[in-house]
């Protein structure tokens, strides 16, 4: 053999001790790994695809029927919100006709008290005149 064939193989040899593991690198990656069991286990721990499909399914079921309800309660809102305006525009109505019947109501309470001061003043006319009467009466009989 020709010495550079000898130094080729001598060269691949230093090549392939360089690249192989130490058996202290060998232990240490044999002990991070899995074991069989530990694989067994974590696989029998996942879902499956038909479960993943399953779950997938009823997150977008409850994804459908949380925008269902979030659009009848938004529908909702705006109901509410133009019946407080409508109720808000009644109460401002009400509250000018109550002024107006509180206005009302006084001008009609002075009218009240007007009249029961003309019943007393024409009460008393009455009993002057009733005396008058008795009076005159009297003299009527005096003077017969």
């Amino acid at each position: 053999m020709s010495e550079q064939v000898i130094k080729q193989i001598l060269d691949e040899l230093q090549t392939i001790k360089t690249n192989m593991a130490t058996k202290d690198e060998l232990q240490t990656l044999q002990a991070n790994m899995t074991t069989k069991d530990e694989l067994q286990s974590i696989q029998a721990s996942m879902a499956t695809k038909d479960e993943l499909q399953s779950v997938q399914m009823n997150l977008t079921n409850d994804i459908k029927r949380l925008e269902e309800k979030i659009d009848r309660n938004e529908k909702q809102i705006v109901q509410n919100s133009e019946l407080i305006v409508e109720n808000k525009n009644l109460i401002n109505e009400n509250k000018n006709q109550i002024g107006q019947n509180m206005e009302q109501s006084t001008k009609i309470n002075n009218q009240l008290h007007v009249l029961k001061n003309s019943q007393r003043q024409q009460q008393e006319e009455l009993k002057t005149l009733a005396l008058r009467s008795i009076d005159q009466e009297s003299k009527l009989h005096e003077l017969i």
